[in-house]
C-alpha cells in the first residue's frame, strides 16, 4: 500500500442540534402545496365544464328560436301566411348523465305591420295598389326536459325580434296590426 497520506477518509457530518427531520417537513410542505393546487386546478375544470354546458344549452335554445324566425319569414314569404306558428319537437337527449325527454317549443307572433313606404318600381311592374311592407315578428323558444319519473323542468328560453320588410305587397291587404284579434294567444317574451 501506498503512504497514509493518499488516503482521505470521508465523513459525513452530524446534523446539528434541532435540525434533525427537517427535510420530512419540507417534503410535507410541499406535498401539501401540490394538493392544494391540482384541488384547485379540479374545482376550474369541473367549473368550466359547467359553464361549456350551459352555453352549448343556450345556444340550442337560441337556433331554434332564429329558425322560427326563418321559417315564419318563408311561410310569409311562399304561401301568403302571415298568422302566428307553434312547432314542437320532442327527442331523447343526454343531459347532466342522465337520459332526459327534451321538448323543443317554438311560437311566432303574427306579422305586425308597423307602416307602408313606396317601394321601388312597384307601380311600374305590379300597380299602384303595392307598396313596401315593414313587419315586425317575434319568435319565443321554450326548451324543457322531463327527467324520467320527474316532471317538466324548464332548461332555457329565448326571444327573438326581427323587422321583416315586404315588397311587393298589396295595400288591398289590411294589416295585421289592425285587426281586433291579431295579438289575442300571444304575448311577448311570455310563456
Amino acid at each position: 500500500m501506498g503512504p497514509r497520506s493518499a488516503r482521505r477518509i470521508h465523513r459525513v457530518p452530524r446534523a446539528t442540534p434541532g435540525q434533525e427531520g427537517s427535510a420530512y417537513l419540507i417534503a410535507l410542505m410541499v406535498l401539501i402545496i401540490l394538493t392544494l393546487l391540482g384541488l384547485q386546478l379540479t374545482l376550474v375544470t369541473q367549473t368550466e365544464i359547467l359553464i361549456g354546458g350551459n352555453d352549448r344549452l343556450i345556444e340550442k335554445t337560441f337556433y331554434a328560436a332564429e329558425s322560427g324566425l326563418d321559417l315564419s319569414i318563408s311561410r310569409a314569404l311562399a304561401d301568403g301566411n302571415f298568422s302566428a306558428a307553434f312547432h314542437e319537437r320532442r327527442r331523447s337527449e343526454l343531459e347532466d348523465g342522465q337520459r332526459v325527454d327534451v321538448r323543443e317549443r317554438v311560437s311566432s307572433s303574427p306579422f305586425f305591420c308597423v307602416g307602408d313606404a313606396p317601394c321601388n318600381l312597384c307601380s311600374i311592374n305590379q300597380g299602384r295598389n303595392y307598396a313596401r311592407r315593414n313587419h315586425v315578428l317575434s319568435v319565443n323558444a321554450l326548451r324543457s326536459g322531463i327527467v324520467p319519473g320527474g316532471s317538466d323542468v324548464e332548461l332555457a328560453s329565448k326571444s327573438v325580434t326581427s323587422m321583416v320588410d315586404v315588397e311587393p305587397m298589396e295595400r288591398l291587404l289590411g294589416c295585421l296590426a289592425d285587426l281586433p284579434d291579431a295579438t289575442s294567444g300571444f304575448k311577448f317574451d311570455d310563456y
